[in-house]
């Protein structure tokens, strides 16, 4: 569990607010975790099964010109959820899935949600935190944001060996 930890600790540097976001459906947080977890594995995410699943990257603006964000963000028509990619020089080597929810209780659905996606309920519950396996993958999800602006942040890291 040492492992996890420490790779799920850098998941919370690389994610903005969302505080701005419109609030999610837990089946749209569902959809774009699955996407994630297609995309993920021993190297970089593959963006291009991201692309292929139908989202699109996000572009910034400096100073009226588009440039690329920093982390790689993508959204999807249709679906309130974000996925978030870490920075380049990190290696991309995890997904993330940020999403406001209407209410505190909303976090339970995403929960459900996230079952039926992966096929299995969560093998760990702490501090608040659901953590699935799914092969190789590790995925984790916690609530964020705050009571007037709640939100979630689900991150799906590929782990190597074997998982403890």
């Amino acid at each position: 569990m040492i492992r996890y930890a420490a790779a799920l600790s850098l998941v919370a540097l690389a994610t903005p607010s969302v505080a701005q976001l419109l609030p999610a459906q837990a089946p749209d947080i569902a959809a774009a975790l699955k996407v994630c977890v297609a995309a993920a594995g021993p190297g970089p995410v593959d963006e291009s099964k991201i692309v292929a699943a139908g989202w699109s990257k996000a572009l910034g603006l400096d100073k009226g010109r588009a440039v690329g964000a920093v982390p790689v963000i993508y959204g999807a028509s249709g679906n309130a959820a974000l996925i978030f990619l870490t920075p380049a020089q990190a290696g991309r080597n995890y997904c993330l899935v940020n999403a406001r929810i209407t209410t505190i209780g909303d976090y339970r659905q995403a929960e459900v949600a996230i079952t039926g996606a992966l096929g299995s309920a969560p093998f760990n519950r702490e501090d608040g935190k659901l953590r699935w396996r799914a092969g190789p993958l590790l995925i984790q999800l916690e609530p964020t944001g705050s009571r007037d602006k709640p939100a979630v942040r689900a991150a799906v890291i590929y782990v190597s060996g074997e998982n403890k």
